[in-house]
């Protein structure tokens, strides 16, 4: 009876973000803002700024997006890092200087909270993490023994089966037509 209040806090994050991934019904981000900094420029020659270590040093969290690093014929290296309800675009000079365009969106971080596995830097995202295993964990359990619960008594066996099947064949025929005809 516990569990299920354990874990509603979760199913209601899943809930909102998962209708907000279809409906997009959550406000707009911010307008974004712009700010810049100095880091640490390596002092041995032939090494560049690497998208982690300006992160760090700049006392950010996230990841950075493998896809968005690019580097300019100049030296120029942009890169996004993405944080839950947040993302920052930087811009790092060859010598250190950082130019960061960041973009606020608070009502996203329950998207970005939706099966999350945790944020690099942040303590908070790695307990949702681990939140978020209990609730799967809590809800196999539930499934399973509402199951088995539901078929052990011999007057509901044959209605309880018959729900099972139907239900189970509706959803894999959904899945199914969901994954040919898109």
């Amino acid at each position: 009876m516990y569990g299920g209040l354990l874990v509603s806090g979760y199913l209601i994050v899943l809930g909102v973000s998962s209708l907000n991934f279809n409906h997009h019904f959550l406000p707009e981000p911010s307008p974004p803002v712009s700010w810049s900094a100095d880091v640490a420029a390596p002092t041995v020659a032939g090494e560049s700024l690497q998208p982690e270590s300006i992160r760090d040093q700049l006392g950010l969290f996230g990841s950075v997006g493998k896809q968005s690093i690019k580097t300019s014929s100049a030296g120029l290296l942009t890169f996004t890092i993405y944080r839950p309800g947040r993302t920052y675009d930087v811009s790092a000079t060859p010598t250190g200087h950082i130019d960061v365009k960041e973009t606020r969106a608070t009502w996203f971080l329950l998207q970005a909270m939706h099966g999350s596995k945790g944020s690099p830097g942040s303590t908070w995202m790695s307990i949702w993490g681990v939140y978020t295993e209990v609730t799967t964990a809590f809800g196999m359990i539930a499934i399973v023994s509402g199951i088995y619960l539901f078929t052990s008594t011999r007057r509901d066996r044959k209605a309880g089966l018959l729900i099972l099947l139907v239900t189970t064949g509706v959803s894999l025929a959904a899945m199914a037509y969901m994954h040919f005809h898109g």
